[in-house]
């Protein structure tokens, strides 16, 4: 659902500017700043009628929705992004969390018929979620190297008597199962790595420290932050993206204090690239990727309508010798129940 920009931690902090700095960088006790209400997503956060009851409100609203007989009647918008992206999530996921070696989108917006109540068509939503089907169905039978990760479903535009919603559908590519770690601590890194170039600080080869740092990050989510349980048959929805980059879409952003390092100094630190050369120590790849993995937690823990993390990247924006690290990931919360055997893509006339 919406985009928004995370201030907990950025590219580079202090603590990992220096080359071979010994110093671990100190973590700011500070509880997390995500602190919004749920006032502040009125489309793309939905909380069911009755938690206890959520599999059956779902599998009743859906059908009711995708009956032809109920076209002409009207869902809040809210309710049909719940619907929208619970189904394909259900429909397509296939694992609890993944590495790969790269991630792909598909992006496309449909068009929606709404009231004045902002409530939208049931026929738009039965027809647009059908094509949003087959495009996923279609890309994954074309790309054999292809996972199905997520769908974000969020609003584009909304104007008199048409709503947009962007589906952002991710894949991952050469996906392959990751290990849990014990969550608090993340694994250990044990070498120097350099900065923005993919090696060691010993070699001209292996793992640069960003790449390290995410699969750090990474070994403490699954146990963590998925259920241990989740398969396929669970519809995921609440679906948010975020993002540290600067320049991507600005409706949210936190105070830089949130990062690594010196709260008055990490805003230089952020914007300004570092020689992708640097080495950035054991001590210093362990306490980045420990704030990571720690203020998701957070997160997920704090808020009624997330408990997952369904994507973690910590990126390096390489470039004339210099590099900067930005990351971003997805939440999402899942219905903790499998859907009833005979509900499936039938059940709405896909098929």
């Amino acid at each position: 659902m919406k985009f928004f920009k995370l201030g907990i931690i950025a590219s580079f902090a202090i603590g990992i500017i220096g080359c071979e700095q010994k110093e671990e960088m100190q973590i700011s006790s500070i509880p997390s700043p995500i602190q919004m209400l749920a006032e502040e997503f009125p489309y793309e956060v939905y909380t069911p009628t009755e938690p206890s009851n959520a599999l059956s409100e779902f599998e009743e609203s859906s059908i009711s929705i995708f009956d032809s007989q109920n076209a002409g009647d009207y869902t809040p918008v809210n309710k049909s992004i719940w619907v929208i992206e619970g189904n394909l999530n259900a429909f397509y996921g296939d694992s609890t969390y993944q590495e790969e070696d790269t991630i792909i989108y598909l992006n496309n917006t449909y068009t929606f018929e709404i009231n004045s109540n902002e409530e939208i068509i049931n026929g738009d939503i039965a027809s647009n979620f059908s094509s949003a089907y087959d495009e996923i169905a279609n890309t994954l039978s074309n790309n054999d190297d292809y996972s199905y990760n997520i769908t974000d479903v969020r609003v584009s535009d909304i104007s008199s008597g048409e709503i947009t919603l962007l589906f952002s559908t991710s894949f991952l590519v050469n996906a392959s199962s990751v290990s849990s770690y014990s969550w608090p601590n993340v694994p250990p890194a044990s070498i120097s790595r350099r900065a923005g170039a993919n090696a060691d600080c010993n070699s001209i080869t292996g793992k640069g420290a960003w790449k390290h740092v995410q699969w750090q990050a990474r070994q403490t989510l699954p146990s963590l932050l998925f259920p241990v349980n989740y398969n396929f048959r669970r519809p995921r929805y609440n679906v948010v993206s975020f993002s540290s980059h600067l320049g991507q879409i600005s409706q949210r952003y936190f105070d830089g204090s949130w990062m690594l390092g010196h709260p008055d100094a990490i805003f230089t630190a952020h914007q300004n690239p570092v020689p992708v050369a640097n080495c950035i120590t054991p001590q210093q790849q362990d306490a980045y990727s420990q704030r990571l993995s720690d203020e998701l937690y957070d997160i997920v823990l704090k808020r009624t309508y997330w408990d997952g993390v369904s994507s973690l990247r910590v990126l390096n924006g390489a470039a004339l010798g210099t590099t900067r690290w930005e990351f971003d990931g997805i939440l999402s919360k899942n219905i903790d129940a499998n859907l009833n055997a005979n509900y499936g893509p039938n059940s709405l006339g896909l098929n």
